[in-house]
Order: C-alpha cells, then sequence, then structure tokens
C-alpha cells in the first residue's frame, strides 16, 4: 500500500519520538499532516481537527494516556489511539486496551508501527459503516413498525401452545369491532367465529385443522366465516404464516373482509345473463361499427394513413396531405412514401422494426414537405395481414414534433451549464415532459438503462415501452402516471444481473410544476448496492458478535445506572446458576457476598464516574455455594455520558484454593528453614524451593540463589 494521505495527532512530550515515528510511517509510503501535542488542553483542540488516528505515550509530565483515552472515547470514539511507548508494562498495556486504545507498540519495535496503523485503519472504517449501517436498520424498523399499524388488512399473532391471540394492529381492531387490543387477545381464533363453519365443521375443531396445516407447511390460505365481537359475522380469507421470533416458533395471521367482494360476485352472477343478451345487440352494432371506423378516419386530427408494404398509399385522411403539403389526395396518391423519407434507409429499418416486433410506437422519422422543407415525426404503426397471416402493408398515425424539438433544442442551448453538471455527475438523471417523453438525460442514466435494461436511449421514445415483460412496463407506467398527476416519491429497484451481481438502485420522482399545473418530471437515480451490503453485513456481524459473546469463557454481564441488569452471556449463566430472565432489570446486590457488597458499591460508582475498575468480589450461586470472581468493569457510554456498565468476570474459586495451599506450604517450608538453619547445602535447596512457590504466587523471588 503506497501514498496513504494521513492526518496524524501523536500526543508526546519527546519530540525526538515522535519525528522517529513519523519518519517511519513515511518510510511506509504514508503522507503525512501530523501535529505533537503534550497537554490536556492542547489534546482536546487537536481532536476537534478530526485526525485520521492517534499515537500516544502512556505517561506524560501533566497528562498520562489513560486520561487520554477517557477523552478519545467521550469526544471522538471513532478516531483510533495507538498507544507506542518504552515504559508500559505488558498488564498496563491490556489494561489500556480495556479501556478504549485500539493497539499497542513498543518504542523498541517501531517497526510494527506500519502493519498496526494499517489495521486500526481498517477496523475505523469498518466502524463507521457499522455505525451508518445501525442507523439505517433502527429508520428501517420504525419503517416496518408504522406498516404494521398502518395495514389495512389485520395482522395478528397467535402463540402456542394454546393457540390465543397475542397481539394485532389497529385494522384488526377495527375489523372485529373490539374496545381495545387488549380485549381482543383475550380470545382464540374459535371464539370470534360461529359455531360452525359452512361446510359444517366446527369451528373450534377446523381452527386447529387450520393451524397444525400452516406450522407444518410453512402457511396456510384460506377462507372463513368470523364474528365480530357485536356478534354480526362476516366472511373472510385467513393466511396463516408461521415465523420464528426470538427462537419461538408463532403464527402470523392476516384476515381479509371479503364481504363487499361477496355481494359482488352475487351482482355479478345477476349481470351474466344480461350480458348475454347483450351480445346479439353488440353483434349487430359490429356491424356498423365498420362504417363508423371509416367516418373517424375521415375526420381524425392526426395524420391517419393505410400503405403497402412497399409504400404506396391505398388510404389515408385530409390531415396527412396538409402534413405533406399537399392540395389534394390526387396529386398525394401519385407520390411514393419512401420519396418522402429524408433518408430513404430509415423507411427500411422502419419497415424491418415494424415486422420485427409487429408495431413501432411513435419511431421518429424526418419527412420531406411537397416544397423540400423537413419536418420531425413520430409514427405510430402495425402491420396488415392477409387471411394467411402474411404483411400486405402498414396502418397507423403521424405527429408533427417539429415545433416541439426547436422548443427542446432552444431550451437545452439556453441551460448548457445545467447540461453540463448534468452530463458530470455519476448519478443517473432524466426530465420528461408532461407526457413522459424524455428531453433531457444524462450519459449515466444511457449507460444504465443499457446495462440493465438493455434500452438504447433516444429522445421522443417513452425508454419502458420497449420492455419485453408486461408487468415490468405496467410498474414503470405507474410510477409515471403517479409523479405526473403530481406525486412526489422514491422507490426501490432491484435487478440481478447473474453470476450474483445484484444491483440496488433508488429512484426519485419530481412533478415540476409550471402555474401550478405538472408540465414534467424528473427521474433522479442513485445506486445504493454499497449501502445494502453494508446493511446486510450489520445483521452478520450483529450475529457473529452476538455468537461470540455468547460462547466466551468469560462471564460478561451490564447493568443500568441503578445496578439493574440489562444483559448476562450464557457463561454467567451456567457459573451462576441463574438464568437471565430470573435477574433482567432486578438489582446485583442479592447475589453479592454480605461482607463484599460495601466495597463492590464504591467501585460501582466509581465506574459510573468513568473510571475503568479491577477487583474480586465473592458472589452467592443459585445453589447455595460461594465463588469468588476476579472482575473488570468499565463504563458505558451513549452520546458521551455514562449509561450504565459491562462488566468480563473469571470463576478464580480454585486459584485461591490453590493459592492458600501454596502460602502454607511457604509458611511451613520457612519454619524448616529456620531449623536447620547452618547447613549449607540444605539452605540453598530450601530458597530456591521458596522462590519457585513465591513465582506461582505471583510474587517476586525473595532470595538471590
Amino acid at each position: 500500500m503506497k501514498d496513504i494521505k494521513l492526518k496524524l495527532l501523536i500526543l508526546e512530550d519527546n519530540p525526538i519520538d515522535a519525528e522517529l515515528m513519523v519518519r517511519g510511517l513515511e518510510k511506509e509510503g504514508f503522507v503525512l499532516e501530523w501535529k505533537r501535542v503534550e497537554t490536556e488542553k492542547a489534546f482536546i483542540e487537536a481532536l476537534a481537527e478530526k485526525p485520521d488516528i492517534i499515537l500516544s505515550d502512556y505517561k506524560l509530565p501533566a497528562f498520562d494516556d489513560m486520561a487520554a483515552i477517557k477523552l478519545q472515547r467521550q469526544i471522538a470514539p471513532e478516531i483510533p489511539l495507538i498507544l507506542v511507548s518504552g515504559t508500559i508494562g505488558e498488564d498496563l498495556a491490556v489494561e489500556c486496551l480495556k479501556a478504549g486504545a485500539t493497539d499497542y507498540v513498543h518504542k523498541s519495535r517501531l517497526s510494527r508501527l506500519n502493519l498496526v496503523v494499517k489495521r486500526a485503519l481498517k477496523e475505523a472504517g469498518a466502524y463507521r459503516e457499522r455505525k451508518k449501517a445501525e442507523d439505517a436498520l433502527k429508520v428501517s424498523e420504525k419503517k416496518y413498525r408504522t406498516l404494521f399499524e398502518s395495514s389495512r388488512d389485520a395482522i395478528m399473532m397467535l402463540a402456542p401452545p394454546n393457540w390465543v391471540f397475542t397481539a394485532g394492529n389497529r385494522a384488526t381492531i377495527e375489523m372485529f369491532k373490539a374496545k381495545n387490543e387488549k380485549e381482543f387477545t383475550s380470545k382464540g381464533p374459535w371464539e370470534i367465529s360461529p359455531e360452525y363453519q359452512p361446510d359444517g365443521q366446527l369451528s373450534s375443531e377446523k381452527a386447529g385443522k387450520m393451524i397444525n396445516k400452516a406450522m407444518k407447511n410453512g402457511s396456510h390460505f384460506f377462507e372463513w366465516t368470523h364474528t365480530r365481537f357485536n356478534g354480526d359475522d362476516f366472511p373472510a380469507t385467513v393466511l396463516l404464516t408461521r415465523i420464528e421470533l426470538k427462537g419461538k416458533k408463532l403464527l402470523q395471521a392476516t384476515v381479509r373482509d371479503f364481504t363487499e367482494r361477496k355481494k359482488a360476485e352475487e351482482d355479478l352472477q345477476r349481470h351474466r345473463d344480461h350480458l348475454q343478451e347483450l351480445v346479439k345487440e353488440r353483434t349487430s352494432e359490429l356491424r356498423e361499427s365498420e362504417e363508423k371506423y371509416k367516418g373517424f378516419f375521415k375526420i381524425s386530427k392526426d395524420s391517419t394513413f393505410i400503405t403497402s408494404k412497399e409504400g404506396r398509399l391505398i388510404d389515408f385522411n385530409d390531415v396527412f396531405s396538409e402534413l405533406l403539403g399537399y392540395e389534394t389526395r390526387e396529386e398525394l396518391q401519385k407520390i411514393s412514401i419512401p420519396e418522402h423519407y429524408e433518408n430513404p434507409k430509415e423507411r427500411e429499418k422502419y419497415a424491418r422494426e415494424i415486422t420485427k416486433h409487429g408495431f413501432v410506437i411513435e419511431y421518429p422519422v424526418n419527412l420531406k414537405k411537397k416544397d423540400g422543407s423537413i419536418i420531425n415525426t413520430l409514427i405510430t404503426a402495425v402491420p396488415v395481414k392477409d387471411k394467411t397471416g402474411k404483411i400486405t402493408g402498414f396502418q397507423g398515425t403521424i405527429r408533427d414534433i417539429t415545433e416541439k424539438k426547436k422548443m427542446e433544442e432552444e431550451l437545452l442551448s439556453s441551460n448548457a451549464n445545467l447540461k453540463s453538471m448534468i452530463e458530470n455527475t455519476d448519478d443517473y438523471l432524466l426530465i420528461s415532459d408532461e407526457k413522459g417523453y424524455p428531453i433531457i438525460f444524462n450519459k449515466s442514466y444511457a449507460r444504465i438503462m443499457k446495462e440493465i435494461l438493455g434500452i438504447e436511449m433516444k429522445p421522443g421514445i417513452k425508454p419502458h415501452k420497449l420492455l419485453k415483460n408486461r408487468k415490468d412496463k405496467a410498474w414503470w407506467e405507474n410510477l409515471h402516471r403517479r409523479v405526473l398527476s403530481g406525486e412526489k416519491f422514491r422507490v426501490d429497484y432491484q435487478i440481478n444481473l447473474g453470476k450474483d451481481n445484484i444491483r440496488h438502485l433508488e429512484i426519485s420522482f419530481n412533478p415540476i410544476f409550471k402555474a401550478n399545473k405538472v408540465v414534467g418530471f424528473s427521474e433522479f437515480t442513485r445506486d445504493i448496492t454499497k449501502r445494502k451490503q453494508a446493511e446486510e453485513a450489520l445483521r452478520q456481524g450483529e450475529e457473529r458478535y452476538r455468537t461470540m459473546i455468547e460462547h466466551a469463557n468469560d462471564m460478561i454481564w451490564t447493568v443500568d445506572i441503578q445496578g439493574c441488569f440489562t444483559f448476562y452471556n450464557h457463561r454467567a449463566e451456567i457459573i451462576s446458576g441463574h438464568k437471565f430472565e430470573e435477574w433482567k432489570g432486578k438489582s446485583f446486590a442479592p447475589l453479592i457476598h454480605p461482607d463484599d457488597i460495601e466495597m463492590v458499591g464504591d467501585v460501582f460508582q466509581k465506574t459510573l464516574s468513568g473510571e475503568s475498575q479491577n477487583y474480586s468480589v465473592r458472589v452467592n450461586r443459585k445453589n447455595g455455594e460461594m465463588i469468588i470472581l476476579s472482575v473488570n468493569t468499565a463504563p458505558i457510554y451513549e452520546k458521551g455520558k455514562v449509561v450504565g456498565t459491562v462488566s468480563f468476570g473469571r470463576d478464580i474459586t480454585e486459584q485461591k484454593k490453590a493459592e492458600k495451599i501454596l502460602r502454607k506450604q511457604l509458611k511451613d517450608l520457612e519454619i524448616y528453614y529456620k531449623a536447620t538453619l547452618g547447613r549449607e547445602d540444605r539452605i540453598v535447596e530450601l530458597k530456591l524451593e521458596i522462590n519457585r512457590l513465591l513465582k506461582k504466587l505471583g510474587k517476586e523471588k525473595k532470595y538471590g540463589v
């Protein structure tokens, strides 16, 4: 990795040591903008400048690394802090890491600083992405909760083993005419149903069968007759879906009242006979339609035509004659249509398009009038076929867009700066007129339409009209209809390009108003694939860290500022014998040995003031046994304020017993030593044995032998 630009803050009282750190990093390819400070005030001011990374000595004349870590965690927790010291021991380094330092490098091994800095930068980037994804998940959770509450369908939850209702949204309460959710959840499905269903089965028995099918197959859809709380029966469709929430299998029921649909079906049946009678009448009307069509052909304000396959005019209206500048039909009939194409090859291309697709919609063609002037037109046409299916000609309409084309060119020329801005953005931008025809689109938009939808963008063509899938066409048509009605909205669009290449697009539609009238709209598209991937990473990360905590060898627990448990892991449950649900929201005090409660209270208050603590404490297990824990406790911050504590505990009961035995052995040996004073060889052996026992106790040796 070369030429990495880095804004560096160094907390160091020795300028030479700071220079050594900088030179070492610059030698590895870092381009540094750095500052050295050595006081608390200067450190706080430098944090406001948002450095990329902090290198800190442990002990300064007026400021130490623990205080620096505390300030960094409060002011800028996203900035990594690396401890660089030549005096700190391994135990103290571990304490700094637990307090919030990112890593530790000894000054005698500055060659490691390059790798440690790179790893810290990578972790800092991951922290920012995770924070962003967490915020997005909070918004998502709120959105889905809103969807649940605002759904027009009745959505409710059922829980085993009795399968009574445990929750219901607002639509549920309204549909069943219950006073509130509490009244509704006091019932089971068979209690808000008539005694028998329409097929003669008891509601209580049939409900059990429907629930069993849903639990077995994952979901089950069926019709059901329900009873409202006021006693009225109504027909409904029910979709039971098996879900898993917090490790428990539940059922979600979505109920839709189709009383109105039932009435509509009955009305439809009543009208069927009547419609059959109307068919006969309609048949005779169709015979007359041909004459009406001929009349419409003559009076239509659009230029309509019928030509042979080669381009000879068979029929056309007067508007068509006026379009091409001819005064009489007879004069125009002597001319072949290909002669009126500015580029005759366009006629061949136009014919191929109709033959290939079965139609052309608003196909752009430049035509020559009788006087030689050029007009811009859009042709919509379909083929004419004989009884064998052979194409014998074409029929359709022509629309003159010459004036509109001039207006578009004037608009584009008067907005050169806007066009430059549009073309240079990485996002995809389209501006369309009041009928949905593109006026302006940038290269990015044309590229994405080609890449994702396989569409060549051209002015005057609605791109979604060229899609082959009817559902896709209808989806885009609905979006255009909404924005042209004045609605401003945003949608997400997902497409699979194969080989695990899934693209996520966010599309914003904004109507363009003029004099309170919609005259067009803008379509702004942004690629949000990376954001979606970050959300997925957050979900996977949450699962990973939860697994790590739940399978840790140490006991891990958190309490709020009142000292009540908010969490403890599976290891804590095993060692203490207490299930978390038994102590959730309860004080830790009853679990502490009475002689240690005052000491633990002092530790708790110091931790709430922002100091990390190490201590040993006696704790009562559920079976009455007492165990000894070695505990590390640190404050939990939210927005710079302590909101609780997190603790890591390890059972050292057996270790304490072993230490007690070793101390007794040590005492016995010292007594023996005094009794054998003067026996030099034995004395040396005893001294060595005493030193060995002291080492096991974690103490310094007593004798220099």
